[in-house]
């Protein structure tokens, strides 16, 4: 455990997730199966085998890291509406090949192996229990299943790009989120949050064509500056959705809730359309 915790720090991989990455490479290592959950009277001879692999990892990283796993796991988190109530939806990290799924029926935790796995991306809301699960609406599977697909490619972009813009807009995305989900209804610094994860991006993109950004918070100036550098999509309804200023900070521009998801919601299609486009973000 020692060689592979030392190799997972050299990855830059954060603590809350080196639990399930450890996994990974010891199932890759040894060509076993990991499976998390708790035995049960159905449990065959083997899956508490792997049960078990499973869980002396775990408490390995429980002695060495304590309370520190119970920081926020996974690159991004995303906020929508679930049946009226605001949720947010964790993006977990790609883990091999996971078939993700929307359904009411609580899965078990997926084994970690070689092959394909099943995930249910109702569980990845936070606090979400089997109770409500099983209560969810079908618009609710339907817009847990959308925001998932929004939020997962622009999750791996705002990671995996080298770009210190980026990376840096991947704080303002979470930034967004935590204003959001906040119980003083800081909806107006969640919007802004949104604009910089946007104005960033967008800048970015500007920088790896060659181009030189200007240092300005407009962001139809920006697009134009990018649409000028060849790289052209249809952004007008994600620029109208995410424009705001300053002020919005402080109140001077009241804001909703839907104003501010739709805000959220845009600025991580912005980061899909300019990904889509082939700019190497």
């Amino acid at each position: 455990m020692t060689t592979i915790e030392q190799q997972l720090v050299a990855d830059g991989i954060e603590i809350p997730s080196r639990p399930i990455f450890a996994m990974m490479e010891v199932s890759k290592q040894f060509k076993i199966q990991l499976r998390g959950g708790p035995r049960t009277a159905h449990s065959t001879a083997q899956e508490i085998k792997e049960i078990a692999y499973a869980d002396a990892i775990s408490e390995w990283y429980e002695r060495n890291y304590n309370a520190r796993l119970n920081e926020s796991p996974g690159p991004l988190r995303t906020a929508l509406l679930v049946d009226g109530d605001l949720y947010s939806l964790r993006i977990p990290w790609q883990l091999g090949s996971v078939a993700y799924v929307s359904t009411r029926e609580w899965l078990p935790s997926p084994c970690i192996s070689r092959g394909p796995v099943k995930a249910n991306v109702v569980q990845f809301l936070d606090d979400i229990t089997p109770a409500r699960a099983k209560r969810l609406s079908d618009r609710a599977l339907r817009d847990i299943a959308e925001a998932f697909a929004i939020a997962y490619p622009a999750a791996s972009t705002l990671t995996s790009s080298s770009h210190k813009l980026i990376s840096i807009a991947r704080g303002d995305a979470q930034a967004a989120v935590t204003n959001l989900m906040a119980m003083e209804q800081r909806y107006g610094e969640s919007r802004w949050a949104s604009l910089q994860a946007a104005e960033k991006t967008i800048k970015a993109a500007i920088e790896l064509t060659g181009a030189k950004f200007e240092q300005t918070h407009n962001l139809q100036k920006l697009y134009d500056q990018l649409t000028a550098a060849g790289i052209k999509f249809d952004a007008r309804s994600l620029i109208y959705n995410l424009q705001c200023w300053p002020s919005i900070r402080y109140g001077e521009d009241p804001s909703t809730r839907e104003q501010a998801l739709l805000a959220h919601r845009s600025s991580l299609e912005l980061v899909n359309s300019i990904r889509e486009t082939g700019v190497p973000l």
